[in-house]
């Protein structure tokens, strides 16, 4: 884990309101968890902050700074995706289907979860 993203005072960020309220804010007993993950194979890890059913991806800039590039929302409530992730059985992987612009948003395609075995 990237010291300096440890030790940057988020709440002192512009723009925060995109940030986890897990950095922002302190709440007793309020946990999140940070999975690195290479998502752009680039050879360095991004870091995947999950924080209250929700999961913000950042990156480091040339600069050492780092920002959240996006969001995971799709099937990250499935059973099987977060015991997965936290044990590391994650790859960047290109998409099944291309993803729609509308007025500058991006729409992803996913599938839906699988039934439960």
């Amino acid at each position: 884990m990237s010291q300096r993203f440890i030790e940057t005072d988020w709440r002192r960020v512009p723009g925060k309101g995109g940030l986890p309220t897990s950095l922002t804010t302190t709440i007793q007993g309020r946990q999140c968890e940070a999975l690195l993950i290479d998502l752009t194979d680039h050879g360095e890890p991004e870091i995947v902050l999950i924080d209250a059913g929700e999961a913000f991806v950042f990156r480091e800039a040339a600069d050492g700074s780092w920002a959240v590039t996006g969001r995971i929302r799709d099937n990250l409530h499935c059973g099987c995706v977060l015991p997965a992730l936290r044990a590391g059985k994650a790859k960047a992987v290109q998409p099944a289907f291309k993803a729609i612009e509308v007025n500058g948003q991006i729409l992803r395609i996913t599938a839906p979860c699988p039934p439960p075995r």
